[in-house]
């Protein structure tokens, strides 16, 4: 299962302070719109978080987390080719970040790209700081 976890608002990995500041440096009104979508995103209303996913993009169309949670949203209802593309474009603005190259390595794995997974974890396990 793809991973994500929220503290104060800010969604956290093992690259945490980077992510907190970049989704605080988020417009204020687009933190609440993030909040509001990891909320409905773990308690499973998918539909509504994506909703939201896309409004933030559509504001700030590199914004990693969106792009990831936007992905893992996508994975998690079937659809890994589309999470890939939307992880791959969070890893392009962030790539410090583990729990990216993560959650592509399960979406590679679903496309049957069993090296492509391979390099993923490989990155997430032996380049990152």
């Amino acid at each position: 299962m793809p991973r994500f976890e929220q503290e104060q608002g800010a969604l956290t990995s093992t690259a945490g302070s980077q992510r907190r500041q970049r989704a605080r440096s988020l417009p204020i009104g687009l933190q609440g719109v993030m909040a509001n979508a990891v909320r409905l995103h773990q308690s499973g209303k998918l539909r509504e978080a994506e909703a939201f996913y896309g409004q933030i993009l559509d504001q700030v169309p590199d914004n990693p987390d969106a792009l990831h949670l936007v992905g893992v949203l996508a994975y998690q209802t079937n659809r890994p080719a589309e999470a890939a593309k939307r992880i791959e474009a969070a890893i392009a603005v962030e790539n410090l970040n583990a729990a990216y190259y993560d959650n592509l390595s399960l979406c590679y794995r679903a496309l049957g790209r069993a090296e492509d997974a391979m390099r993923a974890i490989e990155v997430e396990y032996e380049d990152l700081p």
